[in-house]
Order: C-alpha cells, then sequence, then structure tokens
C-alpha cells in the first residue's frame, strides 16, 4: 500500500476513535515489508498528526481527535520499536531532548528511534528536560551529538540555554534543533545550533553529512 493511502486510512480510523484499527494498519503495512518502521514514521504518523493539528485550530475537528492520534502514534512505536533494525556496536552517540517547558515529545521520540534504526546508540531523555541534565547526560555518555526540540516560540530561549551550555562543556557536540518552534526555518538561529532538521529523517542525514 501506498504510504499515502495508509496515511488516508489511518486518519480515518483516528478519527472514528479507533486506535487499535489505526495502530493495526500501520503495523501490519511494516509486518508485510511494503514500508520500514522509520517511512511509517516520516510518511504516516507524522503528517497525520499534523493534519490533526491543523484541524483542530481551524476548528475543524476536535481536541479529542488530536488526543486520538497522539495516543494511535504512540501505540504504533511501542508496537514497532522492538523490531527496529539496530547496529550491535554503534561508535556515534546522540542524546535526543526536548527543551525545557516542551511536554510535547512524539516528535522527539520518532528523531530518536529513527536514529537508533539508522544504527546510533542514542539515550533519550524525553520531555521537558532542564539544561543541566541534557549536558550531564551528553557528557556521562560522551555523545557526539544532540538533538533539541521545541514546540513553541517561548520555547526558542530554552532551547539556546541549552545549546550555550553544551558548547562550555570540555567535548562540546553538534546540535540539531527541530520541532513546530522552528518551523519557519530561519528561527533556529538565534539558537546557536549547527543545523536545523524538519524532520526526523532529515535530522539523522544532516547528522552524517
Amino acid at each position: 500500500m501506498r504510504s499515502d493511502a495508509l496515511a488516508s486510512k489511518y486518519l480515518r480510523a483516528v478519527l472514528a476513535g479507533d486506535r487499535l484499527k489505526a495502530s493495526d494498519l500501520v503495523v501490519h503495512a511494516v509486518e508485510k515489508g511494503g514500508l520500514s518502521a522509520p517511512e511509517c514514521y516520516e510518511r504516516v504518523l507524522a503528517p497525520v498528526q499534523r493534519e490533526l493539528g491543523k484541524r483542530w485550530r481551524e476548528g475543524a475537528s476536535s481536541i479529542t481527535d488530536e488526543r486520538v492520534g497522539l495516543e494511535s502514534a504512540r501505540l504504533v512505536m511501542d508496537r514497532l520499536y522492538p523490531g527496529l533494525h539496530r547496529a550491535r556496536s554503534p561508535r556515534r552517540v546522540v542524546v535526543v531532548a526536548c527543551v525545557q517547558g516542551n511536554m510535547h515529545e512524539l516528535g522527539a521520540r520518532m528523531v530518536a528511534d529513527i536514529f537508533e534504526a539508522s544504527g546510533w546508540k542514542v539515550v533519550y531523555l524525553g520531555a521537558d528536560v532542564p539544561a543541566s541534565e541534557i549536558a550531564a547526560a551528553t557528557t556521562r555518555v560522551g555523545a557526539q551529538l544532540v538533538a533539541l526540540s521545541a514546540a513553541s516560540a517561548d520555547q526558542v530561549g530554552a532551547a539556546a540555554g541549552t545549546i550555550t551550555k553544551l558548547r562550555s562543556l570540555p567535548a562540546p557536540p553538534r546540535t540539531i534543533v527541530g520541532g513546530p518552534a522552528f518551523a519557519d526555518g530561519e528561527s533556529w538561529h538565534v539558537t546557536g545550533a549547527d543545523a536545523y532538521a524538519g524532520t526526523a529523517l532529515q535530522a539523522v542525514q544532516l547528522a552524517v553529512d
């Protein structure tokens, strides 16, 4: 099944409130070999969640639909995660975290899973992480890269503060930022990050360039 057709079916199941049917559609597509887990994240889960958010903002659907979509996506990821391809001895390490104040961790988790599927060792810290904790984790695991997510404009300062903290480490990592806060493609520059990624796959590509 083509990814756009799968996304349409998945969206209909979400709007019907059927979390299990929605997740089954995506998981079965991966099991049949039509799409990889990272492709499903990128072409189905992420665009449908963006569409649900757009519909809610425009008054075309309720917050309930967005929440069902969020929980459906989490269920898909929980089911697919054990089957992700992993390198036996990953040599590259990335820390993935949402900056302090960002409670919306779905996108960051997608980034973490896709990095892991691409052969990286991933230290995923989740939502609302203070700069000091991100810096401490980076030092402890010897990460070469830190990927940060910010959801709104008021979190850009937290991203900038975190990157300043990381730059002060004895072995500063490269930094990539992403999330709705930087959707204009320009505001990320004020954070001092090395790069901005609009999608999880872009983040991985930037990491190896």
